[in-house]
């Protein structure tokens, strides 16, 4: 044992041996009666509880060796009741070689008449081997008997809490060595306790015991940004020596061993004492630069899809203000062309000439109508279509739709017929001019795909709320069909059945794409049902306010 353990167990004795005494240095007892036997014990009943109840091994035995007193952490430490010590000897209760060891250092103190120390003695009861710090003191029983007093202390269970202490230290001390985050801990005025070895690789020093660097113009610690120095009342060490939590504060630090620097997410928190002092701050510190990096490049691609988005919306209207243009321009000279042929074929022209005007009216008829479906399109692409909302009768406009392709539906024999539904009002309001564009556009698509047999034109209430209705508008054939394929695809613009019927057929496929737009701009619904070889039916239903029953 070392000078200052010993020194502790020696002001541990005298502590005891002063509280036992009187003010001149002698010991008082008393008589108590134990069966048998008339003990001397420590005088009065504040002294007596006090030694009775010292966690320390006190015990007191006559010249001759014999225990004449013992306390309870006696009777703890040695698992032996005082009734059975009182009277016996140590070579009785510890053996032989235990009495030679205590013998000797009883005659000293006899002899001497002063206190012994004995460090390392080793006492072996049931099998039980401890280690003590042992100190004896002679001291006066009543009638003037020589006793020795005795204060021991066990070594073992000192050292067993100082190995448990160690080894939670080691512990401790390993975790913070080995953990991947840096670690920092200041006491109350910001000077530097813990730095672990995570914390060094970070900064490149350990400046233990010294104030905390200040941020120079190039490395240090900065704001997120990378280039504001950080406040330095602001840093989490300092905001937790002033009693505040920090949870998940950004902190890009810049050093000489890392020029480009890392992002760090701080957390920090005040250290205080079981009394609720303030003893001091500690943070810890996580490497984000990873997720930074990839935030980063996260928002520069998304920057990038954005320009590009842009970029390809303003090429879009570009494209649609072209398309509105030459449409508009391309419509003056072909309405000035349909004019002409109309009073062209009013002349006196003989049959010959007259079939030629004819072709001419029908081509330029057949044009005007390519022409107005993509000045539309360019429309709705734009978005600068409008709705109207005009008072209209829907057999008007059915029969307005069929009879545009009465003439193309005649020379092919079909037969077209439309069926009105009973309860359908004599007048709405709406768009009826857009609800006849995609009539227009059914009925044609029916007589283009249709070889023979009929085509029925059919207008429903699906269901009446109040004053608006939902109307159904429906165009069937007996034509050639689609397959589940072509269905998939039927209402995107550009695209018909295959490249055959396109080359038969003719068209540009932007007459369902225009119909489908329109219906929704409308907040209307539409489809289509159809089998291969055995026809189709097209559809689309509106909601329109009933102006007379």
């Amino acid at each position: 044992m070392n000078e200052n353990k010993q020194t502790n167990a020696m002001e541990i004795a005298e502590d005891l041996l002063i509280a036992a005494t009187l003010a001149d240095g002698q010991v008082v007892s008393i008589n108590v009666r134990e069966p048998g036997r008339e003990l001397p014990l420590i005088a009065g009943s504040l002294f007596a509880e006090f030694i009775r109840q010292c966690p320390a091994v006190c015990f007191i035995t006559d010249a001759s060796g014999q225990y004449v007193y013992a306390n309870d952490a006696f009777e703890e430490h040695f698992a032996i009741a005082a009734n059975e010590v009182l009277g016996k000897t140590g070579a009785q209760l510890f053996g032989a070689e235990h009495a030679h060891q205590f013998g000797t250092v009883h005659k000293d103190v006899l002899d001497g008449n002063q206190q012994q120390e004995i460090v390392q003695i080793k006492s072996a009861l049931h099998n039980d081997l401890r280690e003590w710090l042992i100190c004896k003191f002679p001291c006066l029983g009543e009638n003037q008997q020589m006793l020795i007093g005795v204060v021991a202390l066990d070594l073992g269970k000192a050292r067993h809490g100082e190995r448990q202490l160690k080894g939670q230290a080691e512990l401790l001390e390993l975790i913070l060595n080995n953990i991947g985050d840096p670690v920092i801990a200041v006491d109350a005025t910001g000077k530097l306790l813990l730095f672990n070895p995570a914390a060094i690789r970070l900064y490149g020093m350990g400046i233990l015991g010294t104030a905390q660097t200040r941020a120079t113009d190039r490395f240090g610690l900065f704001l997120p940004d990378c280039t504001t120095p950080y406040p330095k009342d602001e840093l989490p060490l300092a905001r937790a020596i002033r009693g505040e939590t920090v949870t998940d504060l950004e902190i890009f630090v810049r050093t000489p061993d890392m020029p480009d620097g890392v992002f760090l997410s701080a957390k920090a928190q005040a250290i205080v004492d079981n009394n609720g002092t303030l003893k001091g701050g500690a943070a810890v510190f996580r490497d984000i630069t990873a997720r930074k990096r990839a935030e980063e490049d996260l928002q520069n691609s998304v920057r990038q899809l954005k320009e590009a988005r842009d970029e390809a919306i303003q090429a879009s209207e570009l494209k649609s203000q072209f398309v509105s243009n030459i449409s508009h321009e391309l419509r003056t000279p072909m309405s000035g062309v349909l004019g002409m042929t109309e009073l062209l074929m009013e002349s006196k022209l003989n049959p010959e000439q007259q079939e030629l005007a004819s072709y001419i009216y029908e081509s330029s008829q057949s044009l005007l109508f390519v022409l107005n479906e993509l000045l539309d399109f360019s429309r709705l692409e734009a978005g600068t279509l409008k709705l109207d909302n005009v008072k209209f009768d829907p057999r008007t406009i059915v029969h307005e739709a069929v009879d545009a392709m009465k003439l193309a539906a005649g020379r092919k024999h079909l037969h077209i017929t439309k069926v009105f539904d009973d309860k359908l009002p004599a007048r709405f309001s709406g768009d009826g001019r857009r609800i006849k564009q995609v009539l227009v556009h059914y009925v044609q698509n029916a007589v283009k795909f249709t070889e023979t047999g009929t085509i029925e034109v059919r207008v429903a209430i699906e269901k009446r709320v109040e004053d608006q209705a939902y109307v159904r508008f429906s165009v069937k054939d007996s034509g050639i069909g689609m397959s589940e394929e072509d269905l998939q695809n039927v209402f995107a613009p550009f695209v018909q059945a295959d490249g055959s019927s396109t080359r038969k057929y003719g068209g540009v496929g932007l007459g369902l794409s225009i119909c489908k737009r329109v219906v929704k701009l409308m907040t209307g619904t539409l489809g289509v049902t159809s089998k291969q070889g055995e026809g189709s039916e097209f559809w689309f239903t509106v909601p329109l306010e009933c102006i007379e029953p």
